[in-house]
């Protein structure tokens, strides 16, 4: 039961690791019709597995787990005292496991096969799209132009000092509008690195 949630939960983190590599992607205004196909998929991916993740959790696993708890914590549950042996509770944690495993989809072999299969096929997409960012290098560009943005804000901040550097702002939209430059120069190759691998295949 919970190596098929966390193998679930593994594929949830790596599909919204993806979701992260498209954020950059989506910046590249010209890529973003030829990628659209790609982000639907993705989304979808991400939206039936946070389903299920939430169904096995909230619906399935904490609801039964309360009810068990109740059977064995309260005299409620239809006994008419607490379970005074180990074998009453091992029968009744043997129920909870039994109806969270059914109710989880587990007790099927062909449900889980297919369950599998379409978790399986998910690591495979994300499998793909970080082979095609680590191709295209948009990652290590983004990193490279955030560094190099908080380097020139802190030289000329450095440079003048905190007060005079807030009083000459020129010096600094000028060296931002430089860094603005070598950006849409970074952003260009980009969209031509990735045009070149998106009609590659």
């Amino acid at each position: 039961l919970f190596r098929h949630l966390f193998f679930a939960k593994h594929v949830e983190r790596r599909l919204i690791g993806v979701w992260r590599d498209n954020q950059l992607l989506k910046k590249l205004d010209i890529l973003r019709g030829l990628l659209g196909p790609t982000f639907l998929l993705r989304q979808r991916m991400l939206h039936f597995v946070q389903n299920l993740i939430y169904y096995m959790v909230f619906e399935v696993v904490e609801t039964h787990w309360m009810e068990m708890r109740t059977a064995i914590d309260d005299k409620s549950s239809g006994r008419t005292e607490k379970p005074q042996t180990v074998d009453e509770i091992l029968d009744i944690h043997s129920t909870f496991l039994e109806r969270t495993l059914e109710a989880c989809l587990l007790t099927n072999s062909e449900l889980i096969r297919s369950l599998t299969k379409l978790m399986n096929t998910c690591l495979l997409f994300t499998d793909q799209m970080k082979r095609f960012m680590d191709t295209t290098k948009i990652h290590n560009d983004s990193l490279f132009l955030a560094a190099e943005k908080r380097g020139v804000v802190q030289r000329t901040l450095n440079e003048r000092g905190l007060s005079q550097a807030f009083q000459d702002k020129a010096a600094l939209r000028k060296a931002l509008a430089a860094t603005r430059e070598e950006r849409r120069a970074i952003h260009n190759r980009q969209v031509r690195r990735v045009g070149r691998e998106v009609n590659s295949d």
